[in-house]
């Protein structure tokens, strides 16, 4: 009878879970990823235009202040319009992409892509700006091949990952022929989700983990709903459970740095770090909602139906005989209510 020990010896060895590094032709798999970076920065690059949309002018403008070292803008004009604008009132110009609001001129968008603008704008001038977001397109590529590399173990895998980021029908190629801001916001993201899918007991976990905290936060900064990555970072966080508390406690750390640049913006064109400069689009929106019938006042509906009465018994227009050239029907007033807001006479 052979011992215990020797049959443990001679047990079937646990599988180990699949290793990218183990794949055959791995270096095949790098190679077409270069492929694919150098064809979709030269198909970018010569399909990039400079045509001043809303969002571009706005973006550009932006960059261009923060360059200079301003944070609101400074339109020679509006001294001489101040007269003809609403008092304490925010009134959208340049194409509703600024605000004036209280003799502060402030952009409506966030301030993270028109810092990357400013940054570059500064290293490189201003021309550097054409090749931003082409190459915020290639490092999105990486950051796609990288998450989907370690997310099913295989470098092949991750290929795919990027390929369909490039070949479905989602825009992202369009997004980089301007400059916008999605584009550089979805790689903040993605690179700091791919950073919490490293592995979780590695000795700079920490590291990695305020690096994607604060990847996170300036994706926020970026775009205002980037937030909603978080739903899938905390997932990722969540396992390695021995070290959750400190994970969620560096990464929010990380987090905060990186929201700092949108919450000080908002202090300084709104006064309220967590009112975003595009929330006023949302109270547009609620002020034009239809007004219940529960809240509508009996008054009013008596002065509707009065004026109603009123209309129908003024007489009738004079109709002019026939031949009598040079003479129109006398015009007659009629006073209907416009929404809820007032009457309207024509």
């Amino acid at each position: 009878m052979q011992p215990l020990d020797d049959a443990a010896s001679h047990a079937a060895p646990t599988p180990s879970p699949p290793d990218a590094r183990s794949e055959p032709l791995v270096w095949l798999a790098r190679l077409l990823l270069v492929v694919l970076l150098v064809l979709s920065a030269v198909w970018t690059v010569r399909r990039t235009t400079w045509y001043l949309a809303i969002d571009q002018f706005g973006y550009l403008t932006f960059a261009s202040d923060l360059a200079q070292g301003r944070v609101l803008h400074q339109w020679e004009v509006l001294p001489a319009l101040e007269k003809f604008l609403p008092v304490n009132e925010p009134v959208d110009v340049f194409a509703q992409t600024y605000v004036r609001h209280e003799h502060r001129l402030f952009c409506r968008y966030a301030p993270g892509f028109p810092l990357v603008l400013a940054l570059v704008r500064v290293l490189l001038g201003p021309e550097a700006q054409h090749y931003v977001n082409p190459a915020m397109l290639l490092l999105l590529l990486v950051a796609l091949y990288v998450l989907g590399s370690r997310a099913l173990r295989s470098e092949w895998l991750g290929l795919a990952t990027a390929l369909l980021g490039v070949l479905l029908p989602n825009y992202v190629l369009l997004w980089s022929t301007s400059p916008l801001r999605d584009v550089p916001a979805h790689f903040f993201a993605l690179s700091g989700l791919a950073l919490l899918l490293g592995d979780p007991h590695g000795t700079a976990r920490g590291v990695r983990t305020a690096l994607a905290g604060l990847l996170l936060g300036f994706a926020t900064s970026t775009r205002v709903d980037a937030v909603l990555y978080l739903i899938p970072a905390l997932g990722l966080v969540a396992l390695a459970r021995a070290t959750l508390v400190r994970r969620v406690v560096v990464g929010g750390l990380g987090f905060a740095l990186g929201v700092l640049p949108l919450l000080v913006y908002n202090t300084i064109a709104t006064g309220n770090p967590l009112r975003p400069t595009q929330a006023m689009e949302v109270d547009s929106v609620l002020s034009r909602a239809p007004v219940s019938p529960a809240s509508e006042s009996p008054a009013w509906k008596l002065r509707f139906v009065s004026e109603a009465i009123a209309a129908e018994q003024e007489p009738a227009p004079e109709i002019a005989p026939p031949g009598a050239l040079g003479r129109s029907p006398s015009r007659r007033r009629n006073s209907f209510p416009v929404g809820s807001r007032g009457i309207c006479s024509t």
